[in-house]
C-alpha cells in the first residue's frame, strides 16, 4: 500500500519533470528562432532625409574622457563613422576614413557603439594621422538618432549641420570605393 508521502513525492517529481521539459522546449525554440534571424551586424540603415537637420549629440571622447558635442563641429563638414570594437570591416573602414574625409573636405568623427571598455581597449591602439576623434556612443543612442542599426556606416554632415549622404561598405570591393557616389546609399 502506498503511503501519502510516497504519493506526494511521486506527484511532485512529475511536476518538476513537466516544468523542466517546458523550459527546455522554450530554450530550443528560442535558439532556432535566433539562428534563422538576420545577424545583428548586418547593414540596416533607415537614413534621415538628405538636407534634413542632423541630430545634435554629446558623447565621451575615448582619448581623454572629455565630453564632445555636435556644437564643437559647428561650421565644419563632418564625416561621422559608426563603428564597433572588434569588427574587421569597421577597422578596414576606419583605415580608409582619412581618404573619404579628404575627398569630401571633412573632419572625421568616429562613434563606437560597443561597451565603453571594449571601445577604449580597441581604439586606443588605432591612430589616424588626420586628427580623427573617437567617441563612445553609449547604448548606440547616437546611431539610433541617425537611423543607423549596423556597422560600419558613414554619414556626411555639411557645415550647416544638415545630412548630405549615408554610406555603408557591404563587402571588400565596396570598402575600396566607399568614397565614390555609387557607394553612398540613400534608401
Amino acid at each position: 500500500m502506498e503511503t501519502p508521502i510516497f504519493v506526494a513525492s511521486y506527484v511532485l517529481l512529475w511536476l518538476i519533470v513537466l516544468l523542466q521539459s517546458t523550459v527546455v522546449i522554450a530554450l530550443i525554440r528560442r535558439v532556432s528562432l535566433d539562428s534563422s534571424s538576420k545577424p545583428e551586424w548586418s547593414y540596416r540603415v533607415q537614413p534621415l532625409d538628405q538636407g534634413s537637420t542632423a541630430p545634435e549629440f554629446a558623447a565621451m571622447s575615448l582619448h581623454d574622457s572629455s565630453t564632445i558635442t555636435s556644437k564643437d563641429f559647428q561650421g565644419k563638414r563632418i564625416l561621422l563613422g559608426f563603428v564597433t570594437a572588434g569588427c574587421v570591416k569597421c577597422d578596414e573602414a576606419v583605415a580608409q576614413a582619412p581618404t573619404v574625409a579628404k575627398n569630401y573636405s571633412a573632419s572625421i568623427v568616429l562613434l563606437c557603439g560597443s561597451t565603453k571598455r571594449d571601445c577604449q581597449e580597441h581604439f586606443s591602439n588605432i591612430r589616424i594621422d588626420d586628427g580623427a576623434i573617437f567617441l563612445f556612443d553609449e547604448g548606440a543612442g547616437i546611431a539610433g538618432m541617425y537611423g543607423v542599426y549596423g556597422a560600419p556606416v558613414f554619414v556626411l554632415v555639411d557645415s550647416d549641420w544638415r545630412i548630405e549622404k549615408y554610406g555603408a561598405p557591404h563587402d571588400e570591393g565596396h570598402l575600396e570605393t566607399i568614397s565614390t557616389e555609387s557607394q553612398m546609399i540613400k534608401q
